[in-house]
């Protein structure tokens, strides 16, 4: 049985620190095991300043010892209701008594107040009772549930239920409860869960007499919200519609006897009122389809709003403006950095997409220059997307979840925790998947079908360009000074967001673990491990905020105003220059950055967004480089011609930062494609895009190109630099899309800059990749140790020498990773390890490049064997009849599917011609046919015709016929590519810049493939020759 003091936190001991002892033994081990946390081991004295609490008084509190603190902690309150209800056949049934003796005292003491208010139910008093009773009850359970299961199971185990049958066992522990001593007995054994319980009644009964409060001052002037003559009584309130803030407050809605309903705010309504007067600044844009604002009231502190009704579109007419409309609210979410417009923040009224929640509006990004690999990192440029508003469809934290406003909620599921077997003597708790809500987002015909907003995917992009246009124009004016719409938005706070909702709540929800109910101080421990999750950067002073708001059942929450780099948490507590500009200055300069040239990359990603939503197949179009070819181009060459469109469309689709130019591109999420801003990498990341621009400079002379390559390259370097080694570790390591790749990318560009790459930061690289590897680590080229063996290689014959060390490291983790396989050897990947897999992005034939290079520059035979055995085990999958190897992707040994570098002869060929250093006259033939005769949907890099070519001229580069052969078939690809388009992505089928499977792929594999040694090869990370 705990003492009373386990009920309270470390920091509310801190407030009675008169009325405790110290046991110093005690305090000696908790100290021990705050120190020892993973989030702690490095920072407990850094956590303790930034909550400034002197470490002495710290270990103080975690030894408290009272027993006579009982009084100050108090009794509980709700005993008395135990014997109002007989209990039924479930542990929680006692929750419904207590809540209703809360209510009941709650109304009974408004009734006193306001009984002759105009508001008051009266009659209808006992209907909002029961209301209320049934919300508070389960926020009661949602604090008890855990506890409860655990008792249950418990006394099962214990054999201690006079009871057989589990169902009556259920009973009897419900039964037992409404006894006296087996209620004590329960909050005895967890006095936080009694603790939490009476914080929770209190708060909530607070919220709701403040709300009373507030309804009885503003009652008569509700009307100018509800549009109506008078508002009646009030019938019903209905919440909580969000999260819980400052004390429990929460948004609800409230409905009245004529008929009426607003929507109660508990804060400012700083955003809502801008909206209003925004919608009618947008009024005055040539061309302007009319955006709708809800009616607000605002008060000091709380506001109403006037509740927007889900309605049907009438005809195709209205369909086509709702949509036109929904491209002017995309916009002007962009214009103006308003972010977390989620589906339940939008409501599809007739012919109008209604905002409703307009708090994070003006919301600044701080952006960082550091590669951190930490879920919850800035994102660096995220500023500059169209995508951080929410509305838009991008899958959120479970694969392919779309809780967008414009699309979200029209297939998917959620996982949630549920209780399973509640009524037996054996309950559980269980994940289970639920439908995701039906929320009022997506317009609705008459005959109840909700609509696909891609099947209007020309509406929304023509609404966009035109509010776009339109702001533009009128962009002087917004930025004025004396501007009436900023100066609406610098009349009071706006809420800002520093971690997702969810993880929040996922804390609160696991801080009600059993284990955590026994003393507050653990309590306070595990959700003190928000500190963990974040590194660096001015988040981490927020920390002790977040902490304090979770130890109160609240979803922390800051806010911040325009002209002040300051950022106030619930409490008031000002965390000051947190900000590195005003929130005003960061807005204005996103505003004064608007062009013509951000509205096309804008445009793509509002584009792919849409195409990319959902699962069922979408139209499509010719994906195709574009851009703007120079005078005279008509004429030139193909390869030429399509260079120098690759170039345009890059130039013509970036955004430009202080970081270097930027672009949209496609990331996977789960299994899906979805479109985001590029990151660094090589795959499909900026320092492929420079290796391109840097390669075009070379022989086009382009200077743009140039100043473009070089930008990057030096923010990449920038980006290294600034983050220290511990934030490097956290960046994947392989080649394609990690650190071993960035650092090779940057050398092989600066090799074409002719500039000298920095080589601390290199060394740096060099340090963190030699760490040892984790034990799930991947083996191939694409993800794993060959990869990073290639890369490292190639950098160490460079002069590099810190990357011995990585390819050492790379190649015994191969040769420990290898398993005897027939007659060779594999290595386990993809999702059917047990077969292992041919080819080379995944399979053994990039294994064997990667062991051969590590014989060629170690001499250490044991790679030279280990790659001979790769090819042998490769070899038993070649099947003479269909003149291919095996594709074992799908679990089964099935015929070729694929003929490319990634998957197929030209790659196989490719990898082992590496790792033997020759390449055999049956090979030689089996890749010129293969390269000849293939007919592939891509034309691409990675799984193209440009990267079959190349495998050819890598596996023969000393063979004239067979250079020769490869630029004729430079030249039929080149020809498709100028017929059909190419250079797209092959869910959205638009053209994307990224290296391997993008439109700078498209220019780099034609100059690699004419000027051969010259440039650099991605495909088996060659640097070029000097």
């Amino acid at each position: 049985m705990s003492s009373p003091v386990s009920a309270l936190s470390v920091r509310d001991r801190l407030r009675h620190r008169t009325r405790w002892a110290v046991d110093p033994a005690r305090a000696d081990q908790q100290w021990r095991r705050w120190h020892a946390a993973p989030w702690f081991r490095e920072g407990l004295s850094e956590w303790l300043a930034v909550r400034e609490i002197p470490e002495a008084a710290f270990r103080e509190a975690l030894g408290a010892v009272a027993p006579g603190l009982g009084a100050t902690v108090g009794r509980p309150e709700h005993r008395r209701a135990l014997h109002d209800d007989d209990p039924d056949d479930t542990p929680t049934w006692f929750l419904k008594p207590i809540a209703r003796a809360h209510v009941h005292d709650l109304l009974a003491a408004g009734a006193r107040d306001w009984r002759s208010a105009p508001w008051w139910p009266g009659s209808e008093v006992d209907r909002l009772e029961s209301e209320l009773t049934r919300e508070l009850a389960e926020r009661l359970r949602r604090i008890a549930i855990r506890c409860l299961v655990t008792e249950v199971n418990a006394r099962r185990l214990r054999e201690d239920f006079t009871s057989a049958e589990p169902r009556s066992r259920a009973r009897e522990f419900a039964a037992d409860l409404a006894t006296t001593d087996r209620f004590d007995d329960l909050l005895a054994d967890y006095p936080v869960l009694d603790a939490l319980w009476r914080h929770e009644a209190r708060r909530w009964s607070r919220e709701i007499r403040t709300l009373f409060a507030r309804l009885d001052h503003d009652h008569p002037a509700l009307a100018t919200v509800t549009g109506s003559a008078a508002v009646g009584r009030l019938l019903s309130i209905t919440g909580p519609l969000g999260d819980p803030h400052r004390g429990g407050q929460s948004v609800r809605s409230l409905r009245f006897s004529d008929g009426s309903a607003v929507v109660y705010k508990p804060r400012p309504l700083t955003g809502e009122q801008w909206y209003s007067a925004l919608a009618a600044a947008l009024d005055r844009i040539e061309g302007s389809p009319g955006i709708r604002a809800p009616r607000v009231l605002a008060r000091d502190g709380w506001g109403w709003q006037e509740r927007i009704e889900p309605s049907a579109v009438g005809d195709a007419s209205e369909l086509a403006t709702f949509y036109r409309r929904t491209g002017w609210i995309i916009a002007v979410a962009h214009v103006f950095s308003m972010i977390d417009l989620h589906a339940e923040n939008l409501v599809a009224a007739g012919a109008h997409p209604v905002l409703v929640d307009l708090e994070t509006t003006a919301h600044p990004v701080l952006t960082t220059p550091a590669l951190d690999g930490t879920a919850e990192a800035d994102e660096t440029n995220a500023e500059h997307s169209v995508l951080l508003s929410m509305l838009l469809p991008t899958p959120q934290w479970t694969d392919g979840l779309d809780l967008s406003a414009i699309s979200g909620g029209a297939a998917g599921t959620i996982t949630t925790t549920s209780v399973i077997g509640l009524d037996t003597d054996a309950p559980r708790l269980a994940a289970r998947s639920a439908p995701l809500p039906a929320w009022d987002n997506r317009p609705r015909t008459a005959e109840g079908t909700t609509v696909d907003p891609v099947d209007h995917l020309d509406e929304v992009l023509a609404g966009f360009r035109d509010a776009y246009r339109g702001i533009l124009r009128r962009k002087d004016e917004l930025l004025a000074a004396d501007g009436a719409l900023l100066g609406q938005l610098r009349a009071g706070p706006l809420r800002y967001i520093v971690r997702p909702t969810r993880v929040y709540a996922q804390a609160l929800e696991q801080s009600t673990h059993p284990g955590l109910m026994t003393d507050a101080a653990e309590r306070e421990l595990y959700l003190s491990h928000l500190w963990g999750r974040r590194h660096s950067g001015p988040h981490r002073r927020l920390v002790s905020s977040e902490v304090e708001d979770l130890l109160d059942l609240d979803i922390p929450v800051f806010s911040f105003r325009l002209d002040d780099r300051s950022l106030t948490d619930s409490r008031g507590r000002v965390h000051a220059d947190f900000f590195p500009r005003t929130p005003s200055e960061m807005l204005e300069s996103h505003i004064a950055a608007l062009s013509e040239q951000d509205l096309r990359a804008q445009e793509w990603a509002v584009e792919a967004a849409l195409r990319t939503a959902g699962s069922r197949p979408r139209p499509t179009r010719p994906a195709s480089p574009g851009g703007r070819p120079p005078a005279g181009s008509a004429t030139a060459p193909p390869t030429e011609r399509i260079v120098e469109s690759a170039l345009g469309w890059l130039h013509e689709h970036q955004i430009r930062t202080s970081r270097g130019p930027i672009w949209f591109g496609m990331r996977n999420s789960g299994e899906l494609r979805v479109p985001d801003l590029v990151g660094e990498t090589l795959y499909d990341g900026r320092i492929g895009i420079a290796l391109f621009l840097a390669a075009a400079a070379r022989y086009t002379g382009d200077r743009r190109a140039r100043a473009d390559a070089g930008s990057i390259a030096g923010a990449v370097v920038d980006a290294l630099a600034a983050t220290d080694e511990e934030g490097l570790r956290r960046v994947p390591p392989s080649a394609w899309e990690g650190l071993s790749g960035i650092a090779w990318g940057l050398v092989a560009t600066l090799d074409l800059l002719e500039t000298e790459p920095p080589r601390e930061v290199l060394a740096r690289c060099a340090r963190v990749l030699a760490a040892p590897a984790k034990p799930d680590e991947f083996f191939d080229v694409i993800s794993g140790s060959a990869g990073i063996a290639l890369c490292a290689t190639a950098l160490a014959e460079r002069g590099y020498r810190e990357f011995e060390e990585v390819a050492g490291l790379a190649g015994r983790r191969l040769l420990f990773g290898m398993r005897a396989d027939g007659n060779g050897v594999s290595w386990p990947v993809g999702k059917h390890p047990e077969l292992g897999m041919t080819g080379f992005a995944h399979g053994n034939a990039g294994v064997a490049a990667a062991l051969g290079r590590l014989h060629a520059y170690f001499g250490d035979d044991a790679y030279r064997q280990a790659a001979a055995r790769a090819i042998a085990w490769e070899d038993d999958h070649f099947d003479v009849a269909l003149g291919g190897w095996h594709d074992l992707r799908h679990g089964v040994v099935g015929p070729p599917e694929m003929v490319a570098w990634c998957h197929g002869a030209p790659g196989i060929v490719l990898g082992h011609a590496i790792a033997t250093g020759a390449i055999g006259h049956a090979h030689r033939q089996l890749l010129l046919d293969t390269v000849t005769g293939c007919e592939t949907s891509h034309v691409g890099l990675c799984h193209g015709g440009l990267g079959n070519i190349e495998s050819l001229t890598v596996a023969a580069a000393d063979d004239p016929a067979v250079r020769n052969h490869a630029l004729a078939c430079l030249d039929v690809v080149a020809e498709r590519i100028l017929d059909q388009g190419a250079g797209g992505d092959e869910h959205s089928r638009m053209p994307t810049p990224a290296l391997m499977t993008g439109v700078a792929g498209l220019g780099y594999g034609i100059l690699r493939i004419q000027h051969g040694r010259d440039l650099p090869s991605p495909l088996v990370m060659e640097l070029c020759r000097r």
